[in-house]
């Protein structure tokens, strides 16, 4: 502290546990004393400071012995220090005491403190230390200085797109078939996603839907229905990328040849008034599950060959959408002004939260997935919001069912 202040540096905080060591510390520093900032807190408490480039701690660390403690430690380490910065930590070694002041304390290696820390605080440099005491006793000490860096996420380390799993639907369905005594594993060719279930309800109402008797899965119905003379089956609210993909593993598992999601979605992009359709060409990865599917990247894309040959059926069926691309968000109570300007810089028409992941595993399987985002709302931007139009819009989604059915050997990725 004191060769800061000698070098001028004016913004240092100091945090101790003992308002007397405190006292004393301002006493020893003089008129200085002002230009620092003084805390009285348990560093595993709730108090305040803004964002630092240097977190020095002078043997704090190793009296955290219990686990919550040092998650809480870590806590106030993220949201302190820089990124960047400098963390400079020393512990007993390893070859210290088991206790310090009647108190029982930590011992740390270089390794075993980097893994305590975690991948986010890269260690450069370690240094034992043999302190001595007022007593004259040896402690020997373990001197650490780290930075604080942007570590790949686990969502993309560790990865291979190209790896088979060890855990397949098939292995699933195979079980469930038995548990549920069913005769087979069946479904449609053609199948649907329908996330809100309005489709769903509506099929119940008008007594158009039967239960399947051959759809083994453990976290939903399938419901069954004729569209222009061919079976469709159908599952409702499949909410969220990791469930409709869930889904559609095991509907290509049991026959689906061709899967067509059909979602609410907010506005982005000011392109007409909603309620409208959009055929997804394209869904940027702001989602966990298409990485576990698909390299990097920002986005997932429509198959080329489905777009042409589902533009194609549309136009001859008369039924009018609007193409691009749209925002598959993990996190709909988290899109913010930032987050939806971005998404607006590129290009983007909605935000829904199944295509990017869906799309990511049609071309990782090499399955027909075809995915229409329904704009019914503006963000909170208008008074009346959600309004889907006549029939919750479920009239147009099935004139978009049907004119997909009607091609749907043409629609075939092989």
């Amino acid at each position: 502290m004191d060769y800061l202040l000698n070098r001028g540096v004016s913004c240092v905080y100091v945090l101790d546990v003992s308002a007397v060591a405190l006292a004393r510390a301002r006493e020893r520093i003089g008129p200085a004393h002002t230009q620092v900032t003084w805390i009285e807190a348990d560093v595993t408490a709730d108090w305040p400071a803004p964002p630092v480039d240097v977190w020095h701690d002078r043997a704090v660390f190793h009296f955290l012995t219990a686990a919550e403690d040092r998650m809480r430690y870590r806590a106030h380490l993220r949201r302190a220090l820089k990124l960047h910065g400098t963390l400079i930590i020393a512990t007993f070694a390893p070859d210290g005491p088991s206790q310090c002041s009647g108190l029982p304390v930590m011992r740390y290696s270089p390794e075993r403190l980097s893994a305590e820390l975690g991948a986010e605080f890269q260690l450069h440099e370690s240094v034992f230390h043999e302190h001595r005491t007022p007593s004259g006793a040896a402690q020997p000490f373990l001197y650490t200085r780290f930075t604080r860096v942007c570590p790949d996420p686990p969502i993309v380390s560790g990865k291979d797109a190209n790896a088979a799993s060890v855990f397949s639907p098939g292995t699933v369905l195979t079980e469930a078939k038995r548990q549920k005594g069913l005769a087979a594993l069946d479904v449609p060719g053609v199948c649907v996603l329908d996330p809100d279930g309005d489709i769903v309800r509506w099929l119940q109402r008008t007594g158009r839907a039967t239960l399947s008797e051959t759809w083994a899965c453990y976290h939903s119905e399938l419901y069954e229905f004729d569209v222009a003379g061919t079976r469709v089956g159908i599952v409702g609210c499949a909410v969220g990328a990791p469930y409709a993909v869930l889904l559609a593993e095991q509907m290509f598992a049991c026959g689906c040849e061709l899967l067509i999601s059909i979602t609410s979605a907010g506005q982005i992009a000011k392109v007409a008034a909603p309620p409208y359709f959009v055929l997804v060409t394209r869904a940027l990865r702001d989602e966990g599950t298409s990485y576990h599917y698909q390299p990097a990247a920002s986005f997932a894309e429509v198959s080329p060959e489905l777009l042409a040959g589902a533009r194609s059926a549309l136009h001859a069926a008369g039924v009018d959408v609007l193409e691009g691309a749209t925002w598959t968000t993990d996190a709909p109570f988290r899109e913010t002004a930032a987050a939806i300007a971005h998404a607006e810089r590129q290009g983007v028409l909605g935000v829904e939260m199944e295509s990017a992941a869906l799309y990511a595993f049609a071309a990782a399987r090499n399955r027909a997935v075809l995915c229409f985002a329904h704009v019914t709302n503006t963000m909170g931007a208008s008074d009346r919001e959600f309004d889907k139009g006549h029939d919750e819009g479920v009239n147009m989604s099935m004139d978009l069912i049907e004119a997909l059915v009607g091609v749907r050997s043409g629609l075939r990725t092989g």
